[in-house]
């Protein structure tokens, strides 16, 4: 195998790990359980490292969320320009046939789907968050019951509709905790330019917000769909001094939070990527693309996922690279900084992201030269 990257990987590390794979198909030992196994070996790995390293909340790299506080949601925000770019111009591209949104919550009835996954885009008006609260970010819990996963999977199956409003309240509350804007809605832009920088006034006036645009991610694997993440975004609508659109306003002042997949989803995600380990590391050696087709969708489920508290992105780093590492007479090329959460959680739909993937990881077998 020849590995060729501008990015610092730990070699050494990518051939132990390949040699495990390599012996577990000579032995015809259980792939899935090998999956896990590299998982919980890297986890700690990270974690080491991170102790080490003395990082910030060292002690949360390589913890699995499953194991964390129940009910905790993993969050990722999008803020950057580059991140931005991406993401927004993505939502209005499916929801600009909708320019006049209803006045009341509702599902928005266009949503995009490609063969595997489908985005769900669902609008929260002022009224609905005057009346539910959203702003105090409630609980998952009703009452002092045990809190445990297991507590959590009967109050979603008992409670479904309740237990999907709350996610939402909270992702919203995250909105407002994360992106300040003037506390009075109706303040003019001249007002605000008075009385703060202009730096911090445009980031003020882009941060107004009186709706929200809720888009919910699933993918079919395995014939399986599951919801992978939640991403919200704001709109700013019936400002006296609004010269374009709430969609138009989005695409160049709103941010974007993820809230990645529910702790209670993460093991059902993790069972379907280790049958798509088991295809990958079998690979017949016949069409490179089927390969990298399989890893692409480890890299994406993994990325969404997000199976540890921290650390995540460097262990789908490590074992999809161990992946490609057990083939012999091979030639393994990714893009200098090619940042695969980044790509994921910008692509959400599944075939934009195989694209991108495509564009900056080429896999082939030198004996066809």
């Amino acid at each position: 195998m020849q590995y060729i990257t501008d990015d610092t990987i730990d070699i050494s590390l990518v051939s132990k790990l390949a040699k495990q794979i390599e012996e577990a198909k000579k032995t015809t030992k259980n792939l899935n359980t090998l999956f896990f196994s590299l998982l919980d070996q890297l986890s700690k790995e990270q974690n080491l490292i991170a102790q080490k390293q003395e990082i910030e909340k060292w002690n949360q790299y390589g913890q699995k969320r499953e194991l964390f506080i129940a009910g905790h949601i993993t969050t990722t925000t999008l803020k950057d320009e580059k991140s931005l770019s991406k993401i927004l111009p993505c939502f209005y591209k499916y929801l600009k046939t909708k320019e006049n949104i209803c006045k009341k919550e509702t599902v928005i009835l266009s949503r995009y789907a490609d063969v595997e996954s489908e985005i769900q885009f669902k609008y929260i008006d002022p009224e609905t968050y005057k009346t539910a609260n959203y702003h105090q970010g409630p609980s998952f819990f009703l009452d002092e019951s045990p809190r445990d996963l297991d507590y959590l999977r009967n109050f979603k199956k008992n409670n479904s509709n309740l237990f999907e409003s709350r996610k939402i309240a909270f992702g919203i509350a995250k909105i407002h905790k994360k992106f300040e804007e003037p506390k009075d809605k109706k303040i003019s832009t001249h007002d605000v330019l008075k009385y703060f920088r202009e730096d911090k006034a445009t980031e003020l006036l882009n941060n107004q917000k009186n709706a929200y645009i809720v888009a919910t991610l699933f993918m079919t694997v395995n014939f399986k769909k599951i919801e992978l993440a939640k991403y919200f975004t704001w709109l700013f609508i019936n400002s006296e001094e609004q010269e374009e659109s709430p969609l138009k306003r989005m695409i160049k002042c709103s941010k974007v939070v993820v809230l990645h997949q529910d702790q209670i989803d993460i093991s059902n995600t993790l069972n379907e990527v280790a049958i798509l380990f088991n295809e990958a590391v079998m690979w017949d050696e016949k069409k490179e693309r089927e390969l990298m087709c399989t890893v692409a969708k480890i890299t994406y489920l993994l990325s969404h996922c997000q199976f540890n508290l921290r650390g995540s992105k460097k262990i789908i780093d490590l074992l999809t690279t161990a992946i490609y590492y057990t083939f012999e007479n091979t030639e393994l090329k990714i893009s200098k900084n090619f940042n695969v959460e980044e790509q994921a959680f910008t692509f959400p739909i599944y075939s934009d992201f195989l694209n991108e993937y495509e564009k900056n990881v080429t896999f082939r077998k030198l004996n066809d030269e």
